[in-house]
């Protein structure tokens, strides 16, 4: 723990009735930012190192120390519902709202995904996060990462335009989120196998057959 948090927050570390304590010191940006990376990163130190799962649990955050008896008590409460799981972090409830930022930036994709100018950084900027905790957040919530979630909801699109209008290339392309055509060409053949002009002559080709 003391290996990790150096990176990332003051701190102080003790042992306390068989569990290694962590009381963490920052601003709330710095907690906005590196608190779930930190968490997710002792967990993967333990398993490296010890070949051991660990099981954290963390507090909402406090602004006085006379409140450190209630965050210890979360704290625990929190550490009980990873161990039930099989080791990993657990958050108190609203402590990190992981759940419910994903579920924003997800539905923030899905009805951006169109813009070119989407991405993690602008993405974070409107949820007001970092983008180091929105994409921890996405990966661990999601088990892939931003880009690949926007490239393929873009795909996806392109596809169904493709084979159900008459629309020009350059004109899906601009719909799902690229202005330059062959660049556009290029990610659909690299996520589907074909390119665009193909998938529109193998349609052509099956609207033939009698």
């Amino acid at each position: 723990m003391e290996q990790s948090a150096n990176k990332y927050l003051r701190h102080f570390v003790f042992y306390c009735f068989g569990r290694a304590v962590a009381l963490l010191l920052g601003n709330p940006s710095d907690f906005d930012e590196y608190l779930h990376i930190l968490a997710d990163e002792i967990c993967q130190l333990a398993d490296r190192a010890l070949g051991r799962s660990a099981s954290v649990g963390v507090s909402r955050e406090f602004a006085r120390f006379s409140d450190l008896n209630d965050a210890y008590k979360q704290a625990i409460e929190a550490l009980r519902a990873a161990a039930e799981g099989e080791g990993g972090v657990s958050f108190t409830a609203d402590a990190r709202k992981t759940g419910s930022l994903c579920e924003r930036a997800l539905e923030i994709i899905e009805q951006h995904y169109m813009d070119e100018n989407l991405s993690l950084a602008s993405l974070s900027a409107m949820l007001d996060v970092s983008p180091n905790h929105l994409s921890a957040c996405i990966k661990k919530s999601e088990g892939e990462t931003f880009i690949n979630i926007l490239v393929r909801r873009r795909m996806e699109t392109a596809q169904t335009l493709l084979l159900t209008t008459d629309l020009q290339i350059q004109e899906i392309a601009r719909r799902c989120g690229y202005t330059d055509q062959h660049y556009f060409s290029y990610c659909f053949k690299k996520y589907s196998g074909t390119s665009p002009v193909a998938l529109r002559r193998a349609r052509a080709a099956g609207e033939a057959r009698p």
